[in-house]
């Protein structure tokens, strides 16, 4: 079960609602695929023909597009017996971004200012 956090940046009032997590419709490399530009999803989908029993690790998370302006969710898989990582581009731009651990301590990507606020306002699946 994935989770919805609402971040918003008490300096600006710049605000955002991000999902976060898992849901059922990713138990499987196909379905997880989809996040991805085709070139990658191909990769992907074939290590899953190819090792249907193949364990890995996915999730969405939080990230900042510097290009964009915002918060965004990028989804992470990582493929465990070959330690392979992907991760997502922003939606909007596809530029790279990356993960970020701990959201409240992000400068926000509107007025470059310190101090998120993040709530959890509910779960998806």
């Amino acid at each position: 079960m994935g989770t919805i956090y609402r971040v918003l940046c008490e300096a600006c009032g710049e605000s955002c609602d991000i999902a976060t997590g898992m849901g059922k419709a990713h138990a499987t490399l196909e379905k997880v695929a989809e996040y991805y530009p085709q070139i990658l999803a191909s990769e992907i989908k074939a290590y899953g023909m190819k090792n249907p029993q193949g364990v890995f690790w996915f999730q969405l998370q939080p990230a900042v597009c510097d290009t964009c302006k915002k918060i965004i969710s990028v989804p992470v898989l990582k493929i465990k017996d070959t330690g392979a990582e992907y991760i997502g581009t922003c939606p909007d731009c596809h530029k790279e971004v990356l993960p970020v651990e701990k959201l409240q301590e992000s400068l926000c990507p509107a007025c470059k200012v310190t101090g998120l606020s993040v709530s959890r306002i509910g779960n998806w699946d």
